[in-house]
C-alpha cells in the first residue's frame, strides 16, 4: 500500500518542502501583523485569546485561575488546556508582546505539524501511484485561511484540528500504527477534550466509525477505549469545573445558550454555515465514493467526513460563532482539515475516477449554492453581492477543473491522471472559505486583522496613565483591557459575569452579543471608568443613563486615545481629572 522505500522518501521530501514553504508564509504573516501604526512593533492576539491570557497570567502570579487578581471564581474561557499552556508561558517569564509572540509562534508550529500530519495520513493509505497527493494535501491545509487565522491569532483552533487529524490516523489508519494507537488514540482524545469540551463530538464520532465499521478486533478495542476516554475526560472536566467554579459549564456557554430557543439558534446557525456548503457536499461525495468498506482508506474517509458533518450540525445547534461576517467560525475552522483529508483519500485512488464521472454533477450545484451562501450576512442580516462574486470566480475555476478532470475517459487510468482530480477537488475548499476573507484583509494591508487589537491595546496603555491601578473598569472587550490594564474589571457583555450571562437577551440572537444590563454593570457595580459601551437596542440612550449616574465622557490630553474618549466617574478619587478634557475641545 505504501510502495517502495525510494518512493516513500520522495513523498516525505515533497511534504517536507510544502511544510517548509507554508511555515515561511505563516511566519511572514505573524511578522506583518506586528506592524503598529501607533508606536513600536507589537505582537497581539485576538481578544478572546487575551481573555485566556488574562486567566493564565493570574494563575501564574497568584495560583488562582480567575480573570484578574481578586476576581470571583467565574469561568470565562472554554479552552482549559490551552489556557494552562499560556500559564506556562508566563511562568517562563514571558509577558505582553513577547508572550503573544510565543503563542503565535506556537500556532505556526502547530499549523506546520497539522499540514505534515494530514499529508502523512493520506500517504499512509493511498496506492503508490498517488504519491504526490500527500504533498497536495499538506499544501491545501496551509490554504485553509480560517484555520490559519484563528490559530495565528492565539486561539486553540489549530491544536483542536491537529488532535482531530492525529486521532483519525491512530483510530482508522493502517496496522503499522496499531501499537502507537493503543495508547496514543485515547491520550489524543483526552487532550482534545481538555482543550475544548466539544471535541468530544469529533472523538466519539471517529470512535464509533472505527468500532462499528471495522472487522478488525484490535482496531475495535482501540476505538472503544478512545470513545470511553473521551467521555471520561468530558465528565472529569465538568466535575472539576463544578468543584472550582460552582458551575459545570463555562459562563460563556450559559451566555450563548440560555434564553434563546432552539429554532432561533438553529436559524442563525444555518445561515452562518451557508459558506460551508461546498465542503459539506464534498464530504458527502467522499462518503458515497468509499461506500462503507472497512479498509483503512475507507475508514479514514468515513470518520473524517462524518466528524466534520457532526461539528457542522453542532455549530447549527449552538447558533454558530459570532464572526461569520468576517471569517468562517471557529467550530468550522477546527475541522476543515478533515474535509481535505477525506477528499484526498477518497479521490486519490484510480478506482474512483469512473465513479466520480457519475457524481461530478453534484459538485457544481453545491459550489453554486456555496457561492451564494458566501454572501449571506448575519447580525445584521443581509447579502453581500461582492462576496458572492469573489467566491463565484474562485470556486467556479476549481469546479470546472474538477469537472474536466473527473470526466476524462481513459481506458487504463495512468497515475498522472489522478493528481488533477484530487487537486481540483481539494482547491474547492479554500476557494470557498479562504479567498474572500484573505483577499479582504490583504486589501486592507492587515493580513491577520490585528490593527484593531493594536489600537485598543494602545488605548489601554494610554488609559493606565490617567487612572489608578486600583480602579475598576467596565469594558466590552474582556481580554486586552484586563491583560494590559491590570485593573479590576466588569464585563459588560457577560463572558465573565454570571448575572449578565443568565439574563434574558436584549436583542435578536447574536452569540455573546445579545445580553447586557447597564443598570447592573454600571449603576450597581459603580466602576471608575466605562472604557467602551455596547448596545443593539436603538431605543436605549446609554449616554443619558451614564450622565445621570455621574459619568462624563472625557478625552485624554496626552497619549494616543480614541477621539470618542471614555466615560469617567466624576467623583472618583482613582481618576486623574487634570489629565482629562471634554471631547471635541
Amino acid at each position: 500500500m505504501n510502495g517502495n522505500p525510494a518512493r516513500r522518501r520522495s513523498v516525505v521530501t515533497g511534504i517536507g518542502a510544502v511544510t517548509a514553504a507554508g511555515t515561511a508564509v505563516n511566519l511572514a504573516l505573524v511578522v506583518a501583523s506586528a506592524r503598529n501604526p501607533w508606536g513600536a512593533t507589537r505582537f497581539t492576539l485576538f481578544d478572546d485569546a487575551m481573555i485566556s491570557m488574562s486567566y493564565a497570567r493570574t494563575l501564574a502570579e497568584t495560583g488562582s485561575l480567575v480573570w484578574f487578581d481578586g476576581a470571583p471564581r467565574v469561568q470565562g474561557f472554554t479552552n482549559p488546556l490551552w489556557t494552562l499552556f499560556m500559564t506556562l508561558i508566563h511562568l517562563l517569564g514571558f509577558e505582553g508582546s513577547t508572550a503573544a509572540l510565543v503563542v503565535a509562534l506556537t500556532g505556526v508550529a502547530v499549523l506546520s505539524l497539522l499540514a505534515w500530519t494530514a499529508g502523512s495520513v493520506v500517504r499512509s493509505v493511498l496506492p503508490t501511484e498517488a504519491e504526490l497527493v500527500g504533498s497536495v494535501t499538506a499544501a491545501t491545509v496551509f490554504l485553509l485561511f480560517p484555520t490559519s487565522y484563528w490559530t495565528l491569532r492565539g486561539m486553540e483552533v489549530g491544536v483542536v484540528a491537529l488532535a482531530a487529524v492525529t486521532l483519525l490516523r491512530l483510530n482508522c489508519g493502517p496496522g503499522d500504527a496499531r501499537r502507537a494507537a493503543q495508547w496514543g488514540a485515547p491520550m489524543t482524545a483526552i487532550g482534545g477534550v481538555l482543550t475544548r469540551l466539544d471535541f468530544v463530538i469529533v472523538a466519539v464520532t471517529m470512535a464509533l466509525v472505527a468500532f462499528l465499521w471495522s472487522n478488525d478486533p484490535p482496531r475495535r478495542r482501540v476505538a472503544a477505549l478512545t470513545g470511553v476516554s473521551a467521555g471520561a475526560a468530558a465528565g472529569a472536566s465538568l466535575l472539576v469545573q463544578l468543584a472550582y467554579y460552582g458551575s459545570a459549564l463555562p459562563t460563556t456557554y450559559t451566555l450563548k445558550m440560555s434564553g434563546t430557543g432552539l429554532i432561533e439558534r438553529a436559524t442563525r446557525g444555518t445561515l452562518a454555515s451557508a459558506e460551508m456548503i461546498p465542503a459539506i457536499f464534498l464530504s458527502i461525495v467522499a462518503l458515497v465514493v468509499v461506500r462503507r468498506r472497512n479498509d483503512s482508506r475507507s475508514l479514514i474517509v468515513s470518520a473524517a467526513a462524518l466528524a466534520f458533518l457532526a461539528m457542522c450540525a453542532y455549530s447549527v445547534y449552538v447558533g454558530g460563532d459570532a464572526w461569520e461576517n468576517d471569517m468562517p467560525g471557529r467550530f468550522h475552522a477546527s475541522v476543515l482539515p478533515l474535509v481535505v483529508v477525506a477528499a484526498s483519500c477518497a479521490f486519490g485512488d484510480r478506482s474512483v475516477i469512473r465513479k466520480l464521472a457519475t457524481l461530478r454533477w453534484i459538485v457544481p450545484i453545491a459550489c453554486s449554492l456555496g457561492a451564494v451562501g458566501a454572501g449571506v450576512l448575519v447580525n445584521p442580516s443581509g447579502f453581500a453581492l461582492d462576496r458572492t462574486v469573489t467566491v463565484t470566480i474562485a470556486v467556479g475555476m476549481t469546479t470546472w477543473a474538477f469537472w474536466w478532470a473527473s470526466s476524462r475517459r481513459v481506458p487504463r487510468v495512468r497515475p498522472a491522471s489522478i493528481l488533477p482530480v484530487v487537486t481540483a477537488a481539494l482547491l474547492i475548499v479554500p476557494a470557498s472559505v479562504s479567498v474572500q476573507p484573505f483577499g479582504r484583509l490583504m486589501s486592507q494591508r492587515d493580513p491577520l486583522g490585528a490593527r484593531t487589537n493594536l489600537w485598543v491595546t494602545t488605548n489601554v496603555e494610554t488609559l493606565t496613565t490617567v487612572i489608578d491601578p486600583a480602579a475598576t473598569v467596565a469594558t466590552v472587550w474582556a481580554g486586552v483591557p484586563a491583560y494590559y490594564g491590570r485593573w479590576k474589571m466588569i464585563d459588560l457583555l457577560g463572558k465573565n459575569d454570571p448575572v449578565i450571562a443568565s439574563s434574558n437577551p436584549r436583542a435578536p440572537f447574536f452569540p455573546g452579543h445579545d445580553k447586557w444590563d447597564y443598570d447592573h454593570s454600571v449603576r450597581s457595580l459603580n466602576p471608575d471608568v466605562v472604557f467602551q459601551v455596547f448596545s443593539r437596542d436603538p431605543t436605549e440612550d446609554i449616554p443619558a443613563k451614564l450622565a445621570a449616574w455621574g459619568y462624563e465622557r472625557l478625552c485624554l490630553t496626552t497619549g494616543k486615545f480614541s477621539a470618542n474618549g471614555a466615560w469617567f466617574l466624576r467623583r472618583s478619587p482613582r481618576v486623574r481629572h487634570d489629565l482629562l478634557t471634554p471631547c471635541g475641545t
